[in-house]
């Protein structure tokens, strides 16, 4: 599970029996979900929530932007009766500071009718506007450009379709309000559930490996995790700015073998790994000691949507097992370090100066009588 009951990690051999087989390279990213509704019921509920939004809309009241790209539309359909704008996040970004300007997407929700007259209000407006995506990932973001790019006083994130009525509503007022989706669930409703309660959704599957994938590890933060595996490698994973999950580094050419497992520091600033190759390496974020933006740099890549690069350098690796380590842990305070192996012991270590890359044995437990993981 990620950080306060987040999204959680499938490595890839570890899955739903519900999942489809996938590739032991993929690493999936799921999120706890309430029980859904039968799809008959879904299909209705969304369907009533979008009429009720639609008159508002019809009226001039409040302005609705999808901002699902095109391959979504394409793969999810389009909503064709909905007075509802059509503009992809890219668009938003890529746009002056002239919204009014912005023309609906040629695969706009709205109807034929209707698309020509519908366009964002200018500049500054105090018109209600509510975003929403077909997962609620990007709807965050485009709320953010519009305030921040157009000035826009009164946008609400709805999420997801099903939560647009209430968003329409509270937009409409002027107010904030606790938004609901078509099945009734708040926000609220869904912090409150616990971790187990109904099922997993399946974010994202992240590629890139060449070989099975291990482990994976969260950074403290929550906003970043690790993964590692039979290539010898590993992969820094984190969202771009379009709220998508990409690899941001991949630490290379630390070890021999297979990666069995990582760990983050508590500060986030370093990452210990074990391998098969009977070692540990200790690698240290660039030029910061935390996961705040200064241990970002800017890509190299001529893509403007490209996330910043992270950049890792490898500053220690111990030495100790006689063979396969496949554990690793880091204390609470960060000032000892725990790995374990095949060779039946566990490791402890002092972390005497991380700058100076001063890593000291304290002691060596043995009374395990088969592997330790």
């Amino acid at each position: 599970l990620g950080p306060r009951g987040g999204p959680s990690l499938g490595p890839g051999r570890r899955r739903l029996s519900t999942m489809a087989a996938a590739p032991p390279s993929l690493v999936e990213l799921f999120r706890p979900f309430p029980p859904a509704p039968p799809p008959e019921a879904a299909s209705d509920a969304v369907a009533e929530t979008g009429q009720k939004a639609g008159k508002l809309a019809r009226q001039g009241q409040v302005t609705v932007v999808d901002v699902r790209s095109a391959e979504e539309l394409a793969r999810e359909g389009r909503l064709q009766d909905f007075p509802f704008l059509n503009i992809p996040l890219n668009t938003l970004l890529a746009a002056s500071a002239a919204p009014e300007a912005i023309a609906p997407s040629p695969l706009s929700t709205t109807s034929a009718s209707s698309s020509s007259s519908l366009r964002l209000p200018p500049a500054g407006s105090e018109s209600p506007i509510v975003v929403f995506c077909s997962a609620g990932a990007r709807s965050a973001t485009a709320k953010q450009i519009m305030e921040d790019k157009f000035s826009f006083k009164n946008v609400v994130d709805a999420g997801t379709l099903g939560a647009v009525q209430a968003a329409v509503d509270s937009a409409a007022k002027g107010r904030d309000m606790e938004v609901e989706d078509a099945a009734g669930q708040s926000d609220q409703d869904l912090a409150d559930q616990p971790a187990n309660a109904g099922s997993l959704v399946l974010v994202t599957a992240l590629r890139g490996h060449e070989d099975t994938v291990w482990a994976v590890a969260w950074s403290p933060n929550g906003k970043f995790l690790a993964s590692c595996g039979g290539d010898r490698t590993i992969k820094i994973w984190g969202q771009d700015i379009t709220q998508e999950w990409t690899c941001l580094s991949t630490l290379e050419e630390g070890h021999q073998r297979t990666v069995r497992s990582v760990a983050w520091s508590p500060c986030g600033g370093y990452i210990a790994s074990v391998s098969f190759d009977a070692t540990t390496a200790i690698w240290k974020l660039r030029d910061s000691g935390t996961m705040e933006p200064a241990g970002m740099e800017e890509s190299e890549s001529d893509d403007e949507d490209s996330p910043g690069a992270m950049r890792w350098e490898l500053i220690a690796q111990l030495e100790g097992h006689e063979n396969e380590v496949k554990g690793v842990s880091w204390h609470a305070e960060g000032g000892m370090l725990a790995t374990c192996g095949r060779d039946k012991s566990v490791w402890i270590w002092d972390v005497v100066d991380l700058e100076k890359c001063d890593f000291e044995c304290l002691t060596v437990l043995q009374e395990h009588t088969q592997d330790v993981k």
